[in-house]
């Protein structure tokens, strides 16, 4: 989808339409209500409410959506879940849903110095900036009207996460969920982890549902575990092989289009994940679930500050340091870049204090729903321009129901455990890559006091190394087995790229291509293929 400020929408590329009384709905992703159909249905009920009372019910829509309404004037209502699962790119003459069209018809010319500063330093940019000045991102808690060429912007008043929740019961949410789509063809990737295993065991009592695991190393934790979840859950979990790609300049740029740019998409994960979405595209499913927020329903956020989760104040330089800067890159930064890096850590930490609740924990969690949800927003979007994918944990009332809990029901995943266990005993029993169940009974509960005692001693560890040694310690097998990293560095497309950030003074002169890990090299070229789409010389 592109829109025009002066003349409407230009391109419905990827949308399903549907008509009434002249008004037209243009939508795109997963969309549902409650007993109603995801998908026409649902926007059938959706345009109803809308023509009767001339409002949107926000918080009773749920998925991974976007919505642009078109009234017969010409007006645009446009909107996305409000879940951090997508988003627009907005300029100052052109929105839409593909980064590099944004772009290109806002004739971006000018990096946004504190936005490259912050990719370079740790592989995203914060708080819904872009790396180009004057595009942002939507913001979920808004919705967008295009009247006589003017973007306006309201506030759809469904308020944050520490507002009251409509679901009382989560299990029955995911069997509300499993109705609206049963009639969809569904796939998950379901790992070793608590996450995507809650989510199986509660949508595979109701609707077939295809879980899978993608890698090419049978010894890895998560593939052995998922198919043991599977079988737990009388299903197959099929084994998508990701074989080592070719890698050629060529593939970089088509990888580069595919990510429109935007997403991190010259590492291994990438590839993986882009490999296995188009496995299930291919083989004709019309849903992707993921596992992904689990994070909103548990205390990892949290571990810190162990066992004091309702202090009422929190440390957000510790924060800084632990969950945003705890990978150190040692970047080199050119004078372009060199102020802004030496008032990051200010600027950030003070833009974080708009997000502080009442305690610690709260705090965390309403931090870890802006930070990540940003890169959600974008990943997902990008991803569903393949195939439609949906994350239910990231589900903003889903996330206000575990917000609303009592502190300790966090402590040792005990409500993600109840939820499991509910849903399926035999799939809770089954241990995770953990080395504990996600059951709740009394004696599984006993069984995994020794192992969460271990998993919490090698957080702790892993916290230390990463912010004095700068190592990730603890590592299990990946579930591949390749690297591209040599296949990158050898291409002369890796050497333009420094030279080109060198010659911007983005990186600082001398800086050679054995100084910048591979993670970092990566960031490098896509800002180089960025500037080089949009002539930034």
């Amino acid at each position: 989808m592109l829109i025009s400020y002066p003349n409407g929408i230009v391109d419905t590329k990827g949308f399903e339409c549907f008509e009434q009384n002249n008004i037209k709905y243009f939508y795109s992703g997963i969309i549902w209500m409650r007993n109603q159909k995801a998908g026409e249905e649902t926007i059938k009920k959706l345009a109803n409410i809308y023509e009767k009372q001339r409002t949107i019910p926000f918080i009773e829509l749920f998925g991974s959506y976007y919505v642009v309404i078109q009234e017969p004037n010409g007006k645009l209502t446009m909107f996305t879940d409000h879940s951090h699962l997508h988003c627009f790119f907005i300029g100052d003459h052109f929105l839409g849903t593909n980064f590099l069209e944004v772009i290109k018809e806002n004739k971006a010319r000018q990096f946004d110095h504190d936005a490259l500063c912050e990719y370079l330093e740790f592989g995203k940019v914060l708080f819904g900036k872009t790396l180009y000045k004057n595009i942002k991102l939507s913001e979920p808690r808004h919705y967008y009207l295009l009247e006589n060429g003017n973007l306006i912007v309201k506030d759809k008043t469904i308020g944050g996460i520490d507002k009251p929740s409509s679901i009382k019961d989560v299990n029955e949410f995911f069997k509300e969920m499993a109705y609206s789509l049963s009639d969809l063809s569904v796939t998950m990737s379901l790992t070793g982890g608590y996450d995507s295993r809650m989510i199986f065991a509660n949508l595979n009592q109701h609707i077939p549902i295809k879980p899978f695991i993608s890698g090419n190393n049978p010894k890895s934790k998560d593939i052995v575990i998922s198919q043991k979840v599977a079988k737990a859950g009388g299903s197959f979990s099929e084994v998508i092989e990701t074989p080592k790609v070719n890698v050629t300049e060529q593939y970089i740029l088509s990888l580069f289009q595919n990510a429109q740019g935007i997403s991190l998409f010259l590492n291994n994960s990438y590839i993986r994940i882009h490999t296995f979405v188009k496995n299930r595209k291919n083989k004709g499913f019309h849903c992707y679930i993921t596992g992904a927020g689990g994070e909103m329903h548990k205390e990892i956020w949290w571990l810190a500050d162990f066992p004091f989760y309702r202090k009422k104040s929190v440390n957000l330089n510790r924060f800084y340091e632990q969950r945003i800067h705890f990978q150190k890159e040692h970047v080199a930064f050119g004078e372009a870049l060199e102020k802004n890096r030496q008032i990051l850590k200010q600027r950030i930490v003070q833009e974080l204090e708009k997000y502080k609740m009442p305690f610690n924990t709260q705090t965390y969690d309403s931090l870890f729903f802006q930070l990540k949800g940003k890169e959600n927003s974008i990943n997902f979007s990008v991803m569903s321009k393949f195939l439609p994918s949906y994350a239910p944990l990231w589900e903003l009332e889903l996330v206000r129901y575990s917000y609303q809990l009592p502190r300790s029901s966090q402590f040792f995943n005990y409500s993600m455990r109840k939820i499991t266990t509910k849903a399926s005993k035999n799939i809770a029993r089954v241990p995770t890559d953990y080395g504990t169940t996600s059951s709740s009974e009394v004696l599984y509960i006993m069984r995994d006091i020794l192992f969460q005692g271990v998993d919490y001693f090698i957080r702790a560890c892993r916290m230390v190394a990463r912010k004095y040694f700068n190592k990730n310690l603890f590592i299990g097998e990946s579930q591949i087995t390749w690297s591209i990293e040599q296949e990158v560095r050898s291409l002369p497309l890796a050497k333009k790229s420094l030279d080109y950030c060198i010659n911007n003074n983005f990186i600082k002169e001398g800086t050679k291509m054995e100084d910048l890990s591979f993670s970092l090299l990566g960031r490098v070229i896509q800002v180089y293929l960025l500037g080089k789409y949009t002539g930034i010389q």
